[in-house]
């Protein structure tokens, strides 16, 4: 029975061992099939040349690969540089880029890069006969070791033959390793047990027996490694042990190895540094730790594509280390995995890995080191993890309705845990919530007892859960138990009495569009939300209870954005992450003290789902593009995509935590990652680079002596460029297998470019009209952990030719060329010197003749100028003398008028009283006529009718005599007011009368003048139009002045009429019109005469322009009349035709009061 029991307990510990060793399985594989452009999957042996291809042996010929494609060599009967067989065994590198191909019952066969061929080594190359296999080893000076079935040998470089060292053992010779200065380890089987084999750097040979406690199975050589590592360790491995032998130590010590699995079935090991050895078996690949034996254990899982591919039992398979670290698996049948080894530490949990489901909607760790995962998923979907990894205890429900208020129970009140949180005595509070507020509720699980109390939604218990929709939970330094759900106000409970109370929020601002909610306990036990549909960041002070509102602001005022998540770090900042990037702030004043985005860092995106600190003060951001490391120090950040062993790039803010264990969780759809920040790792090694192609004027450059490159580009260290070439494109590519597709470049062409360039991933640089000149070419690039090359090993010169005409010969003819050209100029110069002396001779005499023929015009034209300007002054003389003649009528015709008016007033007088007198006697006449009749003396009304038709006669001629003496009196008033002037005053005046009364005052001072003619005038007025504010006197003087210009020329053009006999057929017209528009008062003066000619149309409106003869006009009327009209600040425009001109004038209905000028 103890027995029984002490085998259970030994089995239980490594299932747990197993289990906990699978969990470290972090890496993430990728594949190479027949689909990526490998040439078959019966792949036997990898490695890698100096340049950093990466060479592929296998039964169907040699491989080369560059991370993006393949270069197949095959057998070819037509050339004689091909490889002589498809079936390549083994492969090894040399130091100077060439590779050895071990070809089965055969021999080897060499690639020689510098001729792009191979060559064969054979019998007659010294190697021994009848040899099935042969190893190849290279030593760090460059020379050739073969392992043969009889004894090692070596190549001659002298005379390119193999040759056999003396003083060593007869036997077959397995598993050959050179290392330094010729230091060689193999075995050397004899038929009875293995014998290690060593070679010092002197040449002499020294064998070790293996001792059976090594080696208790009698495992053949073939099944056995002896390795060395960097600090001179050995390390024997094989089936049953893992021992090393120090270098300052001859006795050999076991590793316990915990995982026998790792070797049994033992197939190929290899070292990584002198930490980890890799091993390879029949079923798996082990990582085991030299230190402690630990190991993990890696294997094939149809339903994970990051696995390896599978191993086929029974095939020999290799494993091999290239120089960046990378892990590459030959899987017989399969195809190759490869691993970055530097890439491991994001442990993955999905539901090929212990959850339930894939998307992960909730994670915590607990005070005890364990950690809660929540699934969407029906049943158990609340996953509690020990600390190694392994599930603890599962929660959930197939129910979503379970019963209502605070029941108790051991399912869950609803299977989706949005949230978890912890109190002291160490209750797990989950929250449940679905798209609808019925289902959900809040649990209370008690780890070890095996209960869960559930507080859900009563419509009948008012001091109970306000509903079911519990989105958010956490506790608070008080140890109060906060939770969000679809209320407007937020809730808490007493984790003693389970007594909830409500808080209600800070007054804020809606915002519909923010759906995001969270809450976040910092580092002083304040606990920060946000609340779906307000606008903000809250938080809870716990020592008090008080809410307080923030909206985050940057510097310049702008709004943060919707928050996505907080942290608290432990230098005491804190940092926000939004859909636009990230930063710190100032809880105290919600201003912004730094940002992040990817204006001033490299980022992948601006979208940060979350945020956590490491105790290094390191920030990971996980965005939804995979993870990202920020050093805030330096603001360097390192990307972490799918391919390092995320759950996926997208992650959620939900999902997001850090433990006391020092472990970051975060996730999303894809599962849950979970890691140590001090166990992630880049790859330290930036990748080799090497140039492929060369294209001039996008023709293929091939190597030759008339070619612009003499050999390889992969060796060539000048390239000759021939002028007439205008493009130069250059292909390379960045060796780092990590992940090929995300290696970058950068490139200058010194002596061109004045920086790097940025290539991206894709290995190309072109240059186009580059001058004549040498240039260095210089290439740097970085693996996908952003680690760079220093751009310094990888160069090329590139010389550009000029052409013919700016070479060194060309440029002597031309120096002969200028000096015979600076003789004959001399000359020419001289000639032109003498000539040009006597040029000026003749010059200066005739600059004489012209100053004096000068001298004479200019005096003439100061005559002329005289004479024109007398001329100018009589006549201004004789307008003078017109204005005064015009001044003195107007003081004649104001006395005359004076004169006039007296006597008719006498007239109007009488003629009115008249007209009253005849209306009195035709009532009397009337009156009387009626009281004869009355009275019957007399019975006719013939002399009454006599009478009263004699008054009638009377009193129309006393009617005309009044209204024409009424005429007289206004044409009186009106000259009286043009001689006299007005007062200046702004007044109202009706525009349309005074028209009227100007245009008659004109037409009649026009027939009393000495040439009269029959005007027909037309008044069409707007009755309409309203009063407009002008100086009367003024605007009469313009109507005044545009009308005897109108019938002066209406005058002319009679005269001109009846010089040509055509007289008779014109009407002379003058149309007066009004019309108002809006505010203003528009008045039209159109005649029919000749029109105003095209060449003075611009000249009319200038003083003293006149065209009327002798002393007739003044040329001061239409200048006077554009003054008034500006005054009064009216418009004057002027339409002319032939035989039509009108005059426009537009005033406005107010003005300000302004004197007159004239």
């Amino acid at each position: 029975m103890l027995k029984t029991i002490k085998f259970l307990f030994a089995a239980l510990i490594v299932i747990a061992a197993q289990e906990a060793y699978s969990q470290n399985a972090s890496y993430q594989f990728q594949r190479i099939t027949p689909a990526d452009g490998l040439a078959s999957t019966t792949v036997v042996d990898i490695t890698q040349d100096t340049f950093g291809f990466i060479w592929i042996g296998s039964q169907d010929g040699v491989s080369r690969y560059n991370g993006r494609t393949f270069k197949h060599f095959r057998p070819n009967p037509n050339d004689s540089l091909s490889i002589s067989s498809l079936d390549a065994e083994y492969i090894t590198a040399d130091n100077k880029g060439g590779i050895w191909v071990t070809i089965t019952d055969q021999g080897l066969d060499y690639y020689d890069p510098e001729i792009e061929g191979f060559r064969q080594y054979r019998h007659e190359h010294g190697l021994p006969r009848d040899q099935r296999f042969i190893e190849v080893s290279v030593d760090d000076n460059g020379t050739v070791w073969a392992a043969t079935d009889s004894s090692v040998y070596w190549l001659n470089p002298v005379n390119d033959r193999f040759e056999r060292e003396e003083g060593q053992r007869e036997g077959m010779i397995f598993r050959l390793q050179a290392y330094d200065d010729g230091e060689l380890l193999f075995f050397i089987h004899t038929g009875s047990d293995p014998v290690i084999g060593r070679r010092n750097s002197s040449g002499e040979y020294s064998y070790e027996p293996v001792p059976r406690r090594l080696n208790p199975s009698g495992n053949h050589p073939y099944r056995m490694h002896i390795l060395k590592d960097e600090e001179g360790n050995e390390w024997l491995v094989n089936q049953d042990i893992i021992a090393k032998k120090a270098a300052d130590n001859n006795n050999w010590r076991t590793v316990n190895v915990q995982n026998r699995q790792c070797l049994s079935n033992l197939r190929e090991a290899v070292l990584h540094g002198t930490e980890h050895l890799w091993v390879m078996t029949t079923e798996s690949i082990c990582r085991v730790d030299l230190a402690n034996g630990s190991a993990s254990i890696f294997r094939h899982d149809p339903n994970n594509p990051a696995s390896i591919l599978p191993i086929r039992s029974g095939a020999e398979s290799r494993i091999f280390i290239d120089r960046q670290g990378i892990l590459w698996s030959a899987q017989f049948a399969a195809g190759i995995s490869r691993v970055d080894l530097y890439s491991g530490g994001f442990q993955l949990y999905n539901i090929s890995n212990r959850l339930p489901a894939n998307e992960v909607i909730s994670v915590f760790e607990a005070t005890d080191g364990t950690f809660w995962v929540g699934t969407r998923i029906l049943g158990n979907s609340l996953v509690r993890f020990n600390r190694n990894g392994t599930v603890n205890s599962r929660y959930g429900t197939s129910l979503f309705d379970s019963p209502r208020g605070r029941t108790s129970g051991t399912q869950l009140s609803h299977p989706h845990v949005f949230s978890m949180a912890q109190t002291r005595d160490g209750s797990i509070w989950a929250a449940t919530a679905s798209t609808t507020t019925i289902f959900g509720g809040l649990n209370r699980i008690r780890p070890g007892s095996g209960t869960i109390t559930r507080f859900k939604h009563d419509p009948n218990d008012t001091s109970g859960m306000p509903d079911n929709n519990i989105q958010a939970v956490a506790v608070d330094g008080s140890n109060r138990v906060w939770f969000l759900s679809s209320s407007e106000s937020i809730h808490w409970i007493n984790a003693s009495n389970e007594r909830i109370t409500r808080v209600e929020l800070p007054e804020s601002d809606i915002n519909r569009h923010n759906s995001s909610q969270f809450m976040y306990t910092d580092n002083m036990g304040d606990v920060w939300f946000t609340k779906s549909g307000r606008k903000g960041l809250f938080r809870i002070d716990h020592s008090e209870a008080e809410i307080y509102h923030l909206e985050l602001q940057h510097i310049d005022g702008r709004p943060a954005g919707e928050i996505n998540f907080i942290h608290h770090d432990d230098n005491d900042t804190y940092w926000v992450v939004t859909k636009f990037g990230f930063g710190t702030f100032n809880p105290e004043t919600s201003h912004m003290i730094s940002w992040y985005d990817d204006s001033n860092v490299s980022l992948p995106t601006n979208e940060i789902a979350s945020i956590q600190s490491d105790e290094d003060g390191m920030i990971w951001l996980a965005t939804i593009d995979g993870i990202v490391k920020f050093e805030p120090q330096s603001l360097n950040t390192t990307h972490f995509r799918y391919d390092r062993g995320l759950q996926g790039n997208i992650f959620s803010s939900t999902v997001s935590f850090r433990g006391r264990s020092g472990n970051i969780y975060f996730g999303g759809a894809g599962g849950l990652n979970v890691f140590d920040p001090k166990e992630i790792a880049t790859n330290p090694n930036p990748p080799d680079i090497t140039f492929s192609s060369l294209y001039l004027d996008g023709v293929e450059v091939i190597p030759g002596d008339d070619s612009p490159i003499d050999r390889s580009l992969l060796f060539a260290d000048k390239i000759t460029v021939d002028p007439d070439v205008t493009t130069i494109t250059i292909e390379f590519a960045s060796l780092h297998f990590a992940n090929p597709d995300r290696n970058e470049y950068r490139y200058m062409l010194q002596g061109f470019d004045t920086d790097w360039r940025f290539g991206g991933t894709i290995g190309i640089a072109t240059y186009t009209n580059l001058p004549p000149g040498s240039y260095i070419f210089r290439l740097m690039a970085s693996n996908r952990d952003g680690v760079w090359s220093d751009g310094n090993t990888q160069i090329r010169i590139i010389t550009v030719l000029p052409p013919w005409w700016r070479t060194w010969w060309a440029y002597t003819i031309y120096f002969f060329l200028f000096v015979i050209a600076v003789i004959l100029v001399d000359r020419v110069q001289r000639r032109r010197l003498i000539q040009r002396e006597r040029e000026k001779t003749r010059e200066r005499e005739l600059e004489q003749a012209k100053q004096i023929e000068k001298a004479y015009h200019e005096l003439e034209t100061a005559h002329e100028s005289l004479e024109k300007a007398h001329e100018n002054l009589k006549i201004t003389q004789e307008q003078l003398v017109q204005q005064e003649k015009l001044a003195s009528l107007g003081q004649l015709t104001a006395g005359i008028a004076h004169e006039i008016k007296n006597p008719l007033n006498f007239v109007n007088n009488f003629s009115d009283v008249s007209i009253e007198l005849v209306q009195e006697i035709r009532e009397e006449t009337e009156r009387l006529r009626k009281k004869l009749i009355n009275e019957k003396l007399t019975s006719s009304d013939d002399e009454t009718d006599e009478m009263l038709e004699l008054l009638d006669d009377l009193e129309s001629n006393l009617k005309k005599i009044f209204e024409h003496g009424s005429r007289a009196d206004n044409i009186v008033k009106s000259m009286l007011m043009h001689s006299r002037g007005g007062s200046g005053e702004i007044q109202k005046a009706n525009i349309n009368e005074l028209l009227k009364e100007s245009v008659n005052l004109v037409f009649h001072g026009m027939k009393a003048s000495e040439n009269p003619i029959d005007v027909d005038i037309q008044y069409e007025f707007d009755e309409d139009v309203r009063e407009v504010s002008m100086i009367t006197e003024e605007i009469s003087r313009v109507i005044i002045n545009l009308c005897n210009n109108a019938f002066d020329a209406m005058k002319d053009k009679i005269s001109r009429l009846a010089n040509e006999n055509g007289q008779e057929d014109y009407q002379p017209k003058l149309i007066i019109r009004s019309r108002q528009k809006r505010d203003q008062v528009l008045f039209e003066i159109e005649d029919n005469g000749p029109g105003i000619p095209p060449d003075i149309k611009n000249k009319i409106l200038q003083p003293f322009f006149t065209t009327k003869k002798g002393t007739q006009g003044t040329g001061l009327g239409l200048s006077i009349t554009n003054d008034i009209i500006k005054m009064h600040r009216g418009s004057l425009q002027i339409l002319s035709e032939n035989g039509k001109t009108v005059f426009s004038i537009q005033l406005p209905e107010n003005i300000e009061e302004t004197k007159s000028t004239g």
